[in-house]
């Protein structure tokens, strides 16, 4: 059914003349703020462009139809905000993404771990990382790293710093509470940078007062570690999750995707001529070079490759951006693979919830979640609904009015659309 002649190259030039519905009856009102929307683990990481948790909430509640603990997949898992309320709400997950840092992120958020060992973990880090410091070792560690690129980005003291605390948790055995504090380092390093700590893609402010990696890591490893307790509480049952490093176009046929499997499918495609999600983590990756050889990901790697290579990955990157129409061509491609995939994942009757919203060209209207419609019944769903949200991504809110026309004129549209894997036929 794939093919590149299903989407030609100049449809791109037709996009404008097709009709965006106005009807914004089936309404969702996610009004609440960033803040508010990351309780329990939602806030480990910072990652750009995910959807609110309150939304993987509700989706989950509305669209789930079986008794007991349901199997979700989230193919496009990111930080795993899907992962984290379907664990909460009782329900078992996967998920899968290219993004090594968003598949460390989801499986700590996802993975309880006792208070006093994460604790015991956080002391010693933090020691060894001083005395690392005091003996002159990071000075001649910082010979090995790439200084012309790290002198952009950070003051001497925040390197040397850095240093002491990778060469701490790196010296930790392989496993949950290393992924943790893997974590939490790579969650520190823009905040310490000289970069601007809410920018999607790094730029220098030069205002920006400096920062103590060592206390700034301290700190937020102790609120992790809060939010881990308070996680352990709020998870119903036995519920687990698992994400995976891989391409979601070409999903490995093994018993955690057997076929007919899951009963709600939950994905966030990028927006198309938003960002490509890799760069957006230069500074992070650059401090964790090596982190296929730190991360307990082996058993997790559907990719193949015992070698986490960066320009690998990115030919692998389902790219949106920038939107020429060989790009566009390719995303709506690798989409239609995609949905084919979740297709043959869900069992009959379940559902696919896609989340996706418009995009604008130069003041020119992209009605894309209108292109995932048709997208979804050539893979053989039925389109049950299209639910809007609103959003607003410039106010450090989730909400805006009544739609996302956050670029001018142009009517775009933030969507939930829901499709239905029929029982027969």
């Amino acid at each position: 059914m794939t093919s590149a002649s299903l989407f030609e190259v100049n449809d791109l030039e037709n996009t404008n003349r097709l009709e965006v519905s106005a009807d914004l009856g089936n309404l969702w009102e996610l009004n609440g703020t960033i803040h508010e929307y990351a309780y329990l683990t939602h806030n480990f990481f910072r990652y750009y462009g995910k959807f609110p948790s309150a939304l993987a909430k509700r989706v989950i509640n509305e669209f789930i139809e079986t008794n007991g603990p349901a199997n979700i997949i989230d193919n496009y898992s990111g930080s795993g905000t899907t992962l984290v309320e379907a664990v909460i709400a009782g329900h078992n997950a996967i998920g899968v993404d290219i993004n090594p840092l968003g598949v460390l992120a989801a499986n700590v958020k996802t993975t309880f771990l006792p208070a006093q060992a994460l604790e015991d973990a956080c002391r010693k880090i933090l020691l060894v990382a001083k005395d690392f410091l005091e003996s002159g070792e990071a000075e001649i560690a910082i010979d090995h790293l790439p200084m012309e690129e790290l002198e952009k980005w950070f003051s001497l003291q925040a390197t040397l710093e850095l240093c002491a605390l990778r060469h701490a948790i790196y010296g930790f055995e392989s496993g949950t509470i290393k992924d943790f504090y893997l974590l939490a380092f790579a969650s520190i390093i823009r905040r310490v940078s000289r970069a601007y700590d809410g920018e999607v893609r790094p730029h220098i402010n030069k205002g920006k007062a400096p920062r103590s990696p060592l206390e700034v890591f301290e700190k937020k490893s102790l609120d992790m570690c809060q939010r881990m307790k308070e996680f352990g509480v709020a998870v119903k049952g036995e519920a687990t999750a698992a994400c995976y490093l891989g391409d979601n176009r070409a999903l490995i046929k093994s018993s955690e995707f057997a076929s007919e499997s899951f009963d709600l499918a939950l994905t966030h495609p990028p927006y198309v001529n938003c960002f490509d999600y890799l760069p957006v983590y230069r500074l992070e990756l650059l401090w964790l070079d090596g982190l296929f050889n730190q991360w307990s990901v082996q058993s997790r790697n559907l990719l193949g490759s015992d070698y986490l290579d960066y320009k690998q990955l990115r030919k692998l990157e389902t790219r949106s951006w920038p939107a020429n129409p060989q790009v566009i061509e390719s995303y709506r491609i690798g989409n239609l693979q995609m949905l084919e995939g979740l297709w043959q994942l869900l069992r009959p009757g379940a559902m696919c919830c896609v989340v996706i919203g418009d995009s604008t060209i130069k003041g020119e209207l992209l009605p894309v979640h209108r292109w995932f419609i048709e997208m979804g019944e050539m893979a053989g769903f039925r389109h049950k609904q299209t639910i809007y949200r609103t959003t607003h991504y410039g106010t450090g809110k989730y909400a805006y009015k009544n739609r996302a026309d956050y670029h001018g004129k142009a009517e775009k549209r933030d969507a939930i659309l829901v499709f239905n894997k029929p029982k027969s036929g």
